[in-house]
């Protein structure tokens, strides 16, 4: 797997012999005509209590990826700016908070919940959607799930995904596994 994709990725991270495993699973990888960006979950939650240590900062802000999430804002913006040049969709994703479309006897986890606001999940300033842009809202870990996401990129004739997005091991993921699963 030492194609230059495969190697920038996984070299530092990755050994050979772990390498020679997966050999039967490499690919070319590529971008089709037809691409959007999918940014996942871009939202002020991630961003609270500042460039901290993820560890300092989650004492006070659960959701907060601190450090990470604000060294990410640079890149992000240049990859928001090269998309926004090509002209290619962007489409957000973000959790579901509108009262209005959101029953109070449903929930979609069980798991511990606390008390969050719209502001909260509302997409960071950096990265403000602007017109033309779709926001998809989720109530689960991908923006895929019991969303009209796979409708809309069908409907614009989307061939690949640029994905982005916090946290890499959470939602992130999630939408990445699900895009491939839809094709």
């Amino acid at each position: 797997m030492a194609d230059r994709f495969e190697d920038h990725c996984w070299k530092d991270l990755v050994g050979e012999e772990i390498l020679a495993v997966y050999k039967h699973y490499q690919r070319e990888t590529y971008i089709g005509k037809n691409p959007a960006l999918l940014a996942i979950d871009l939202y002020n939650l991630v961003y609270r209590g500042g460039p901290k240590p993820v560890s300092e900062a989650v004492r006070e802000f659960p959701s907060s990826c601190g450090i990470y999430a604000h060294q990410a804002i640079k890149p992000t913006q240049e990859l928001f700016a090269l998309a926004r040049a090509r002209k290619l969709p962007v489409i957000y994703t973000t959790t579901e908070t509108r009262k209005e479309v959101k029953p109070t006897t449903v929930q979609a986890t069980n798991r511990r919940s606390r008390e969050s606001q719209r502001e909260d999940y509302e997409i960071y300033e950096a990265f403000k959607p602007e017109a033309g842009d779709l926001v998809i809202y989720k109530e689960r870990a991908s923006g895929f799930f019991g969303t009209p996401l796979v409708a809309h990129l069908t409907r614009m004739g989307i061939d690949s995904l640029i994905v982005c997005g916090e946290s890499t091991s959470g939602c992130v993921r999630a939408s990445v596994v699900d895009a491939y699963s839809y094709g």
